[in-house]
């Protein structure tokens, strides 16, 4: 996809080189942190999300929350929230 799209690898507020972000780590804070995130990056939607494991709830939380903005969710493998 690099070739002919933007592809960004994002971690999340206190995995991998991020800083800790916000706390408490609300579903709600991570979701609004990637969109504050895609913002200031200046990366407009829509977006494609794919996530991985435990980020395939954080990736749904995204969805709902800014449904307009999602055309496309990949979920590799992800955590169910049951």
């Amino acid at each position: 996809l690099a070739p002919t799209r933007r592809v960004v690898a994002y971690d999340r507020g206190g995995v991998g080189y991020s800083d800790e972000g916000f706390n408490p780590r609300t579903g709600t804070v991570v979701s609004d942190e990637l969109h504050a995130f895609l913002a200031a990056a200046d990366i407009p939607p829509p977006y494609v999300l794919c996530a991985h494991s435990f980020a395939g709830l954080f990736a749904r939380l995204y969805v709902r929350d800014y449904p307009g903005e999602v055309v496309g969710l990949v979920m590799i493998d992800t955590t169910h929230e049951d």
